[in-house]
């Protein structure tokens, strides 16, 4: 069983004798033993060539359709499957395929929602999750091998039970995660617009390349991009606020990031729930987010396509990517 808290953050000061150690992970740790480690054909065969160079024997090639397919299989899998009492899954967690005993430890929390953007690598699942409401959960385990997934227990289940009461009256620990689970659910879409935005200003950024390689005289379409970059550059400051301003730490009006940051900073450390103040706070930031989408929407499916019929007519160079 766990218990359902938040942890705090930080450590007292005991002066020139400190002495820090690691605290246990937080949350359920579930502890399994594998009789028999999952291995690649790869690995496999690479353990049989040094077995035959130590005894001296010869080593033959296993011919390029066996390397091309040890080239393309994925490494094996042991899945950790958790799920709440109506059978949802709340999360997967990956733990080691060797030989032994292995310990996996799940933080109680959802996984992210953050967008992820399949032009970059750093796609690490950063920003607030959700912790999940106290209650019976169960949790199995399967392997992957070669995309095909087995079962390798039965589900067993688990309690998450809160850890005290506090001292004033907040929200029930389901509203608390409710509140959570709205936060990142937002969180999830602004970082997608976020996203969507940066690909539509590198691709304006691009099709006025494209046009300065036309033989076409300096116009109606140069006008039309800067247009573009401007409604976008709009779109960014309702998001971010004021470029200019932040550079130098100037105060910002309230935008959707700020207002969700607002409720997110209240209770993603605290177990009390959400306030009359956090709830406004993120009300009105799903209200904007809305019609900021909304506007981005009509450049990225309406206006940037009609300008690159005009570019294409143009014969500009193709823009790909």
């Amino acid at each position: 069983d766990a218990w359902w808290y938040m942890p705090r953050i930080g450590k007292g000061k005991l002066g020139a004798s400190d002495f820090i150690a690691p605290n246990p992970p937080f949350g359920v740790v579930f502890t399994y033993y594998l009789s028999e480690g999952y291995k690649t054909d790869k690995a496999v065969r690479q353990e049989k060539e040094k077995e035959l160079v130590k005894n001296d024997e010869p080593v033959t090639f296993p011919g390029w359709e066996v390397v091309e397919a040890e080239r393309r299989q994925s490494e094996p899998k042991i899945w950790l499957t958790i799920t709440d009492e109506n059978g949802y899954v709340i999360r997967k967690l990956q733990g080691p395929g060797l030989k032994g005993f292995h310990r996996v430890a799940w933080d109680l929390r959802y996984p992210g929602t953050m967008a992820i953007d399949i032009h970059t690598e750093n796609n690490n699942s950063w920003g607030f999750k959700a912790m999940a409401a106290p209650g019976t959960y169960t949790v199995s385990m399967s392997k992957e091998i070669d995309g095909v997934v087995m079962p390798l227990s039965e589900p067993i289940s688990f309690e998450v039970k809160q850890l005290q009461q506090g001292a004033l009256e907040g929200s029930t620990p389901e509203r608390t995660v409710a509140f959570w689970k709205e936060i990142q659910d937002l969180q999830g879409l602004i970082s997608a617009t976020s996203i969507e935005l940066n690909h539509a200003m590198k691709k304006v950024n691009a099709m006025q390349l494209a046009l300065s390689r036309t033989g076409k005289q300096p116009g109606e379409l140069d006008t039309k991009l800067y247009q573009l970059t401007q409604d976008l550059l709009k779109i960014q400051e309702q998001l971010y606020g004021n470029q200019s301003k932040n550079e130098i730490g100037e105060k910002n009006n309230p935008t959707v990031r700020s207002r969700l940051s607002a409720a997110t900073n209240g209770v993603e450390n605290s177990t009390y729930g959400p306030t009359p103040t956090h709830e406004r706070s993120l009300e009105l930031a799903e209200k904007e987010y809305k019609e900021l989408q909304k506007e981005l929407d009509t450049i990225v499916d309406e206006k940037i396509p009609a300008v690159e019929i005009q570019l294409k007519e143009a014969g500009a160079p193709e823009i790909k990517g």
